[in-house]
């Protein structure tokens, strides 16, 4: 089958943009006028997409890399989520997710599939979108009290390395702007960083390794001295070569569970330039053995600060954050910071930064931490402006 357009045209003086073609010819085109739409681009997820001037963008809470366009806005969806409004608005939800360790699209949709959908699968077929191997799922709920049921589209699309997803419940009201929208999907590179920057063709791990846990087996630095957080009294002291090539500020050390002795360092030039929309930040593997320090990445970047975090398997865990931040009592990175961390996997170095999505049970346990930590200094300091009750 050749590509079937999605270009939608209304006013033959200002026809819609034409980005996406797809192999499949069961999406029907529509007319409608684009023109005065507003346009988004997602870094994180790498899509540009237009859509309807009063319609909104809206983050979904504890999701970094997935938003939806609605014609109803966030606060609609606070202040009164059960009103017919809200219940029968738009919702065209653009999401990202990783092909993990090579993975075909097909597999990753055969082991994801339960994730995303709670309807029954009703068709299945598997297309390219602008050239891009995809699958287009539909989907329908069981029937309410009324016997009304709910249609869904979705399309998983693979890109780099990663499975971008598109979904959309089916409603006649709203069928032609999904169309319009989907037509105006462009696709872009998502390196994270978004400036210029190096990546170490050799990888520092032979084979993926694949854990569930988060290693935080993270030092402190003084100077050529790290401390462990963890480890009471265990200090590495870098050799003196290597920290004149560090070159600048060390802003978070981890060491390497899989292999004693090694240890990954993330640092700045940021403090020493005092340039922050001029610095370089850059990644190391550091050998305790020998005292040899290998940069294997590094990227130009504005205001933007790169911190080694801790590793899960082969991820490297990275924290991406404003200079300026401040911390606040009880704060923890993993559930205050969750959409900041990104990764790199030690062995597939040249697939560079992708988002991290810190695990359920990380939240989990960082909110019990926090909640004992508020509760042990109740009535003893002030959060916020808001003292502890």
């Amino acid at each position: 089958m050749t590509g079937c357009s999605l270009s939608l045209v209304k006013k033959q003086s200002a026809p819609a943009t034409n980005n996406i073609t797809t192999s499949s010819e069961k999406i029907a085109t529509t007319t409608i006028d684009i023109s005065d739409w507003q346009i988004h681009a997602d870094n994180a997820i790498g899509v540009k997409v237009k859509f309807p001037a009063d319609w909104h963008r809206v983050s979904i809470t504890g999701a970094p890399d997935s938003f939806f366009l609605s014609n109803a806005s966030l606060e609609d969806y606070n202040t009164r989520l059960n009103s017919d409004f809200v219940k029968n608005s738009a919702n065209f939800k653009i999401s990202i997710a990783n092909l993990e360790n090579n993975q075909t699209l097909e597999k990753w949709y055969e082991e994801n599939k339960d994730k995303y959908f709670l309807s029954s699968i009703e068709e299945k077929e598997v297309i390219t979108v602008a050239g891009l191997p995809a699958i287009d799922v539909k989907t329908i709920t069981s029937p309410d009290a009324h016997g009304a049921v709910n249609k869904f589209e979705n399309y998983f699309i693979a890109r780099n390395n990663n499975v971008i997803s598109v979904s959309f419940e089916y409603r006649d009201s709203y069928s032609d702007i999904y169309r319009a929208i989907f037509s105006s999907l462009e696709f872009f590179n998502n390196q994270i960083s978004g400036g210029e920057y190096k990546i170490s063709q050799n990888n520092i791990l032979a084979k993926p390794i694949n854990s569930a846990e988060i290693n935080e087996n993270n030092f402190e630095a003084w100077g050529n001295i790290l401390v462990s957080y963890n480890d009471s009294g265990k200090q590495v002291v870098l050799s003196r070569n290597a920290y004149q090539q560090l070159g600048g500020s060390i802003t978070g050390a981890v060491n390497n569970s899989e292999a004693d002795g090694l240890i990954f360092l993330s640092a700045t030039d940021a403090y020493a330039k005092n340039k922050l929309n001029d610095l370089t930040n850059r990644l190391f593997l550091y050998n305790t053995s020998n005292g040899d320090l290998t940069e294997f990445y590094s990227e130009k970047a504005k205001n933007k600060i790169l911190a080694v975090r801790g590793m899960q398997g082969s991820k490297l865990i990275i924290q991406s954050f404003n200079h300026d931040v401040e911390s606040a009592v009880c704060a923890n990175i993993w559930l205050n910071s969750a959409n900041e961390f990104l990764f790199i996997d030690l062995a597939n170095i040249k697939s560079g930064l992708k988002r991290f999505l810190v695990p359920k049970d990380k939240i989990d346990e960082s909110k019990q931490w926090r909640e004992n930590c508020i509760k042990e200094l109740s009535g003893k300091v002030t959060l916020e402006g808001t003292h502890f009750i």
